[in-house]
């Protein structure tokens, strides 16, 4: 009769470094910042319009729609609420909107979850802390969720 093996974790076999933990950690850490600190970095909104003139010359006009700030207070911040298909990181309410918020490490907002927003008309963020060092204190963290550089829109029905 062979030996019992009890399930456990074990990382895959493989020459890469296990980086999930960190990422994962990072990724919950921030939601929590978020979500105690009541604010969200709110990038600027600039809608671009593009046509071409008369001699097929596309010409570009933009404007300003709003200036955006690093840090926004809000009123709530809900976290891993389900909206059918959906499953933002996190629904906020903003000036009585609600946007949805999606922190990325190594996973982006895709295609297809950008399009299911936009067909109903959800406004979503999205905070990219993928740069960010591994090893970073809470300080720096809530330093790179408040940064506005590293917030755009994913979708804005205003655009």
């Amino acid at each position: 009769m062979g030996a019992k093996v009890r399930h456990y974790f074990a990382h895959s076999r493989s020459d890469r470094p296990c980086s999930s933990g960190a990422e994962t950690g990072i990724h919950l850490a921030a939601k929590q910042l978020i979500a105690d600190r009541l604010a969200i970095p709110v990038p600027t909104l600039i809608a671009i319009v593009e046509a071409p003139d008369s001699r097929g010359h596309v010409l570009s006009v933009s404007k300003k729609l709003y200036p955006g700030a690093d840090r926004y207070p809000i009123l709530d911040a809900m976290l891993e609420v389900g909206l059918v298909d959906i499953r933002p990181d996190l629904i906020v309410t903003l000036g009585g909107v609600k946007i949805l918020i999606e922190v990325a490490v190594t996973h982006y907002v895709d295609e297809e979850k950008k399009r299911r927003l936009e067909e109903r008309g959800l406004r979503c963020i999205e905070i990219s802390l993928g740069h960010v060092d591994r090893t970073l204190t809470l300080d720096v963290l809530e330093h790179e969720i408040y940064n506005q550089n590293n917030a755009s829109w994913i979708v804005n029905p205003r655009l």
